[in-house]
């Protein structure tokens, strides 16, 4: 029997918010949520999205959290049962060069957002509000202290100037403000790096990145053939915490269904166990037929994207060839992958958190990165290459 609880997704078109469509509809059981509305500012039809058709599931386009909160609820009214919704889960992100612009922008985005659900009087049990590893600093990483390892949720957040350029600390805020005094809760969910798959071209994607590049590496050299890491002997053996979107939004379930576990507000690291491209980037390298392999010298942190596009039109001919979604090339964020592949620092999570509010699964990075790759082969946005060829 349903509980009748009713999830709105905010950014449903990205790697998370995509995959919370799909979990939703099953996790904890087929029956937890009766209604799940995923938010798009961007077109998009749950067929092209290869979300289940499933008529609890909604998919609304064209919701712009950057305008007012009046012009926001103007547009929230038109969605269906929108005054029922229970939970949140929102990861909603605009993209901005500029640090601090970026953090107003999304700051403001989250407040209108919520703002407008309280105005609509919803009744809010609880918001999930996913981060990330940017807490920690790494972006500031030889400009201030990185913290001790494992990264723990108890670190203390970085001074000004930095503080004020890591917006996940500004959403924390709002979330703290807006919840005070009312009978809704939040949590604040920090995966480092996502590996899962979204329906467009996403640019902070290592499925997306690395699955072109294994593509076009096959399609080079052919199968069988040797890929070394394109990175540096340093960085193959760096140990950080990946988080598989399966198990990543289970868990945000999980918390948002429990509330009573922990306290307004609280952090939680989320991951797979953590592991270096020493262990995965063999593994990687096998699901397209290639021999991964350490690097044989040091490359400059550009070597990846310098190789993908001096070779781009082999993948031109892939494109025709395969029937794939033109733009798969420019629409990856190869600035996002060569920061990925060339950290020189562990930075591990601490993950013990997560079993003490009762959550046992552990997710498998390797796992999450084939089942990405099958589901951007089914989008034909990575070619389905034929075993034998």
């Amino acid at each position: 029997m349903s509980n009748g609880y009713h999830a709105l997704v905010f950014g449903a078109s990205g790697i998370s918010g995509w995959e919370a469509c799909r979990q939703l509809l099953t996790y904890p059981t087929a029956s937890t949520f009766s209604q799940v509305t995923g938010l798009t500012n961007r077109p998009l039809t749950r067929e092209a999205a290869l979300l289940p058709l499933d008529p609890r599931l909604r998919l609304i386009s064209g919701v712009d959290l950057q305008k007012s909160v009046e012009e926001l609820i103007t547009d929230l009214t038109q969605i269906p049962n929108i005054q029922t919704v229970t939970h949140v889960f929102y990861y909603a992100y605009k993209q901005v060069e500029d640090k601090v612009e970026l953090n107003k922008v999304n700051t403001q985005m989250l407040e209108t957002a919520i703002t407008g659900l309280i105005k609509l009087n919803a009744p809010l049990k609880h918001v999930m509000l996913q981060t990330g590893g940017k807490a920690y600093g790494p972006e500031f990483y030889g400009q201030v202290p990185f913290p001790p390892i494992p990264l723990k949720e108890s670190t203390p957040r970085l001074p000004e100037p930095y503080a004020s350029q890591i917006f996940y600390y500004s959403l924390v805020d709002v979330l703290a403000r807006l919840s005070q005094g009312t009978s809704w809760t939040f949590s604040e969910v920090r995966p480092d790096n996502i590996i899962g798959f979204a329906p467009n071209f996403n640019a902070m994607n290592e499925a997306q990145i690395f699955g072109v590049y294994l593509s076009l590496y096959r399609a080079v050299y052919g199968q069988g053939a040797e890929i070394p890491f394109p990175s540096t002997k340093t960085a193959y053996k760096i140990m950080t915490t990946e988080s598989s979107t399966e198990t990543l939004i289970r868990y945000q379930i999980h918390l948002a269904l429990h509330p009573d576990k922990f306290a307004n507000g609280e952090a939680f690291n989320e991951g797979d166990k953590a592991a270096s491209f020493e262990t995965k980037w063999p593994a990687m390298a096998a699901y397209f037929g290639l021999k991964g392999v350490p690097p044989k010298e040091d490359n400059p942190q550009d070597a990846m994207e310098k190789w993908v596009w001096k070779h781009k039109d082999v993948w031109d001919k892939l494109e025709k060839e395969y029937d794939l979604k033109p733009g798969a090339i420019e629409g990856t964020g190869w600035w996002f992958g060569n920061f990925v592949i060339w950290a020189f620092w562990d930075r591990p999570y601490d993950l013990s958190k997560m079993k003490a509010v009762g959550f046992e699964e552990e997710g498998d990075t390797v796992k999450g990165y084939y089942k990405s790759w099958d589901l951007y082969r089914k989008a034909k946005i990575i070619p389905d290459f034929p075993s034998d060829s």
